[in-house]
Formats: structure tokens, C-alpha cells, sequence
């Protein structure tokens, strides 16, 4: 038997992860779905001398090796830079979970060279599946549980020409949260009902989509 061969982009080009000189983790498909890494949170279960912090106003942020964002503020810059298909992704990492992902690098130790100031700690690389010219496929995983959860992801990849395909996919949940609020429809001094107060707490309504064409 052989050991399987895994490919990562590292170093910015395709190489074997034995060939890569850097303390880096891949995950494939196969092993986000069985080790059921949904998120970006579930990556500090995985990956050595690594965590994940939600911070204030919805963001969020990771460090590798105790370096991460020092100072949990507005303005503050995160230490760990995460990319999605080599783009610099700046927005909020808790919200979506990872749908049609070919496979997550986290690599650990300073990336400022490849990956610009921002990777004194390390680097996120989050690949998605490529548009494939060898024939139509797609899938659709459907989840169902308690407190209203509907989980929804899809995938449709359709080869125009020979040279030419496109992949689309994408993801959708919706649940209640888990907490109730036990201020949920209390008054005021007023009298008056306090207003813009969920009756349940971390509820999610979420939607994501991606198109991808290669030529």
C-alpha cells in the first residue's frame, strides 16, 4: 500500500506536502466531512497550536501560536491572513460554513513574504472545487433537525465546451437558537414593550453562493 499523495499551494504553485519546508496541515474533502469540520471554528480541533476567537461587532479572529489579533478592537488587525482561492478575505468567518471545498491549508510561522504583513502568525487557505470538463455531476445534502434546522447544500457543475465549465454552488441555513431570552416581551418603566429582542438567542437565517468558471 501507498501513502496518498496530498497536493497543496503552500508556497503559491502545487507541490507535494513532503516537499513543502513549512509547518502546514491540509485537510481534504474527505477529511472535513469525517472529521465534521464545518466552520472555521472546528479548525482549532484539528490543527495544532491553533484557536479561533468570535469578537466584538460579528468578526472574528484566529492565532497560530499565541500570535493573533493582540488587542480585540474595531480597528484592530488580525496576525493570521486568510484567503479563499489566494483572495484576502476580510469579512465575518462565523457566520458561513464551508460548502464545495477542495481542501483547507492552515500554515503555521510567519507568511509575511507570500502572504503580505498581516501573516506574522500564519495563513489560512481555504481552495474550492474547480469547474471540471469530464461531464455534468452535482450533489444536493439535505439536513433536518431539532429547533427548526434546515441545512441545504448544493453543487451543479455543467461542461459547456471542451475547454470550458461552470460550477456552481451553494448553502443555505436556517434554525432557531438554542437559548431563549428571558427578556423577550418584558416592558419598560413605560409600560411599553421592549422592541428588537429576538425570542431566542443565536438564531441563523444564512444563504451563500458561488459561481466559478474555467476556461
Amino acid at each position: 500500500r501507498q501513502i496518498e499523495e496530498v497536493i497543496v499551494t503552500a508556497q503559491r504553485s502545487s507541490e507535494s506536502i513532503q516537499d513543502v519546508p513549512i509547518a502546514v496541515t491540509a485537510l481534504s474533502e474527505d477529511m472535513l466531512e469525517d472529521r465534521q469540520i464545518l466552520e472555521a471554528s472546528d479548525l482549532q480541533l484539528n490543527a495544532p497550536n491553533v484557536s479561533f476567537t468570535a469578537t466584538n461587532f460579528g468578526g472574528s479572529s484566529f492565532s497560530i501560536r499565541g500570535i493573533g489579533r493582540l488587542v480585540i478592537a474595531a480597528s484592530g488587525e488580525n496576525g493570521v491572513s486568510t484567503h479563499v482561492n489566494d483572495i484576502p478575505l476580510v469579512t465575518n468567518l462565523t457566520a458561513v460554513e464551508f460548502f464545495d471545498v477542495s481542501r483547507v491549508e492552515v500554515l503555521r510561522g510567519p507568511q509575511g513574504t507570500l502572504f503580505g504583513r498581516n501573516a506574522t502568525g500564519g495563513a489560512i487557505n481555504v481552495i474550492t472545487n474547480m469547474p471540471e470538463i469530464d461531464g455534468v455531476k452535482g450533489f444536493i445534502d439535505v439536513e433536518l433537525g431539532d429547533y427548526e434546522n434546515r441545512r441545504i447544500k448544493a453543487m451543479l457543475n455543467v461542461p459547456v465546451t471542451d475547454t470550458f465549465a461552470i460550477r456552481a454552488a451553494g448553502y443555505s441555513l436556517d434554525r432557531d437558537g438554542y437559548i431563549d431570552n428571558l427578556a423577550y416581551g418584558q416592558e419598560n418603566a413605560d409600560g411599553e414593550t421592549l422592541s428588537g429582542i429576538n425570542e431566542d438567542v443565536d438564531g441563523r437565517d444564512i444563504f451563500a453562493g458561488r459561481i466559478t468558471a474555467s476556461w
